[in-house]
């Protein structure tokens, strides 16, 4: 979880005051509640794929 939140701070310090799209995989880091948080208070949408669609990615 924390990698995710430290990608995700760094992505949004290289654009500071846009809105932010982050494409991530279905995995359990992306879904905690820290990292959901965070990414919306700070203009970050968190875009997850489906689950079993590996292969869109």
């Amino acid at each position: 979880m924390a990698r995710v939140l430290g990608l995700l701070k760094a992505l949004r310090a290289r654009r500071p005051g846009e809105k932010s799209y982050v494409v991530l995989d279905n995995s359990s880091p992306p879904k905690h509640t820290e990292v959901r948080t965070w990414a919306a208070d700070n203009g970050v949408e968190l875009v997850l794929l489906p689950t079993y669609g590996s292969w869109l990615s």
